[in-house]
């Protein structure tokens, strides 16, 4: 990865503090010691990160040589959904903009590395939005590999956010979503971004076997799921009281969930309030439809 892409997310995306801090709590259904929560510099520089990220996230490591504005150019015609025709309404919902985020702030601040990039999964003759978990990387330990598939929700609303992670977290967090998602990589297995051992044999014994159980797979690979669960969206009167009310949203009004997959999982909450989430993403299309070279080489 470049360094000056590095610098600037580590310059622009700043630690505030861990949940539990003074009376907030981490959510109730965050099972590590902590949830995150961070500050940006300004909006200007996270529209900045998202657009020269974009290709961070549609090619992997290794493709990114040669001229990268050209690069920039065939991620935003052939590896993402942004169709002209669409209104200024729909192209503000566009998924990408957090999945950039989420796929470059995992690697930097979490260390963890891409399985494969997002863009390989782009048909661009059915644009729609790409399918499964909004990353797929993996951490590799002397205890064992942990498959980070994370989630975000990029919204000015914060209860949207909050709401929409919920509609679905248990599917997310299920055998059959979890199988599915690795069977996704069995026609790319040769386009993956590591030669990881463990990653390539488990994608192979799925590939020949797509009824697997998830248990048995955890107990010849030693895996775990980490779900990193990124939130984005428009603050409140200051920051403390946004981070509390994404947290008290959790437990009010999305209890009792049953997360029940076969193997053991961390799951966690990345939280970033930001000054104006439509301005962002309106600032990163600007960028797009004006051809703007890329300042992050």
């Amino acid at each position: 990865m470049r360094q000056n892409l590095i610098n600037f997310v580590q310059n622009s995306i700043l630690f505030r503090y861990c949940l539990p801090h003074g009376d907030i709590q981490k959510s109730i259904y965050t099972t590590i010691d902590n949830d995150y929560c961070y500050t940006v510099s300004n909006d200007n520089d996270l529209a900045t990160i998202i657009f020269n990220a974009i290709i961070d996230y549609a090619f992997n490591e290794e493709d990114l040589n040669g001229d990268l504005n050209q690069l920039q150019v065939e991620a935003i015609s052939q590896r993402m959904r942004i169709e002209e025709n669409d209104s200024d309404e729909t192209q503000l919902k566009y998924g990408f903009f957090g999945e950039v985020l989420l796929n470059i702030i995992l690697q930097i601040l979490f260390n963890s590395k891409a399985i494969i990039a997002k863009g390989y999964f782009y048909d661009i003759l059915k644009p729609e939005e790409n399918k499964g978990f909004d990353t797929w990387h993996f951490v590799s330990t002397e205890k064992g590999t942990s498959l980070w598939f994370g989630e975000v929700k990029f919204h000015q609303d914060y209860k949207k956010a909050i709401d929409d992670v919920f509609k679905n977290i248990e599917k997310a967090i299920s055998d059959d979503y979890f199988r599915k998602n690795l069977l996704a990589f069995t026609p790319k297995r040769k386009l993956l971004n590591t030669d990881n051992k463990t990653i390539v044999e488990l994608i192979e014994k799925v590939r020949l076997n797509a009824k697997v159980s998830i248990e048995s797979l955890k107990n010849e690979f030693s895996l775990r799921l980490v779900y990193p669960i990124f939130i984005l969206c428009n603050p409140l009167s200051d920051y403390d009281k946004t981070i509390s009310s994404i947290i008290d949203r959790i437990k009010q009004k999305h209890s009792g969930k049953n997360l029940n997959i076969g193997l053991e999982y961390d799951l966690f909450f990345i939280l970033l309030p930001v000054n104006n989430v439509k301005q962002i993403k309106q600032t990163v299309l600007q960028w797009i439809k004006s051809n703007t070279q890329l300042t992050l080489l």
